[in-house]
């Protein structure tokens, strides 16, 4: 049983390992995009959103091993409303170490940011993610677009919408 599961600020030396983490969900049917990414395009990508201010990536990694199972990705949404996704390594799903990398994320999180609310869509068959977000105490809503706010390129009224708020 893995139980120590550690977060460090993502850097550029972990393109190889969030390209697998995003072409595994690919795969598997994860993600709302469906365009794999090649390791020169996610360079760019990982390069470009380690220098905005308004994102911030964490690197989830078995604590003993300092092996990367994960990650979580926080983007403005709004004044100090964040949205997360997170994506697990798939030998790593299922075993609650994505909920403790989330927990320990978000305390970094709010460590270095104002944060009143964090939201997060996911895809009605992502069962797992979905247990991952209600795990850590966030709530479901049905998502209005009138007072609700998401970067995601889901359908966040017909995916679950997650809040978390202080």
């Amino acid at each position: 049983m893995i139980s120590q599961v550690k977060v460090r600020k993502a850097n550029k030396r972990d393109n190889i390992f969030l390209s697998r983490v995003h072409n595994f969900g690919v795969k598997g049917g994860y993600f709302c995009g469906k365009q794999v990414i090649k390791p020169k395009d996610r360079i760019f990508w990982l390069k470009n959103q380690l220098s905005q201010k308004h994102i911030s990536i964490y690197v989830g990694e078995i604590a003993k091993e300092k092996k990367a199972m994960g990650y979580v990705k926080f983007e403005r949404v709004a004044h100090n409303i964040w949205e997360v996704t997170l994506a697990n390594l798939p030998s790593f799903i299922g075993k609650g170490l994505g909920s403790k990398m989330l927990g320990l994320a978000i305390q970094r999180l709010k460590k270095y940011r104002k944060v009143s609310k964090i939201v997060a869509v996911v895809k009605k068959g992502n069962i797992a993610s979905q247990r991952c977000f209600l795990k850590k105490k966030f709530l479901k809503r049905k998502f209005n677009t009138k007072i609700h706010k998401t970067l995601n390129q889901c359908d966040a009224e017909k995916n679950p919408y997650f809040e978390l708020s202080d």
